[in-house]
C-alpha cells in the first residue's frame, strides 16, 4: 500500500510540520510497506520511501534507514524518526498485507 507520509497526530499536530521546508519535502514522499517478514528469528517490516527518483529503504523494529539515494542526511534522520514514532501503525498495516492473495487477485 502506498500513501503520503504526511500525517497528523491525534492532537492535530505533526513534528514534521514545524518547518515549512520539511512540509514541502514530505508532501512529495510516498511510502510502501512490506508484509511482516522473519529475519534472524525476529519479525521485521521493510519500509520504502519514494520521491521521484529518490528512495530510502528502512526497517522496523529498529527504525533505521539501511540505504538511500537522493535524500539528504537531515531527511534520512527525519524518515528514521518517522519510522520509530509510527512503528505500531506501520506494523498494523503490515499485518494486513498478504502477498499471495494479492498475487492471486483475491485482495
Amino acid at each position: 500500500m502506498i500513501w503520503n507520509i504526511y500525517r497528523k497526530t491525534e492532537a492535530g499536530e505533526n513534528r514534521m510540520e514545524n518547518k515549512k521546508v520539511e512540509d514541502k519535502v514530505f508532501d512529495q514522499i510516498q511510502m510502501m510497506v512490506s508484509g511482516r517478514l522473519e529475519k534472524g528469528g525476529k519479525e521485521i517490516v521493510r519500509v520504502s520511501f519514494f520521491r521521484g527518483k529518490d528512495y530510502a529503504d528502512g526497517v522496523l523494529p529498529d527504525g533505521v534507514i539501511e540505504k538511500s539515494e537522493g535524500f539528504t542526511d537531515a531527511e534520512k534522520v527525519l524518515l528514521a524518526e518517522y519510522l520509530k514514532q509510527n512503528r505500531k501503525q506501520i506494523y498494523d498495516e503490515a499485518k494486513e498485507i498478504d502477498p499471495m492473495k494479492k498475487w492471486l487477485g483475491l485482495k
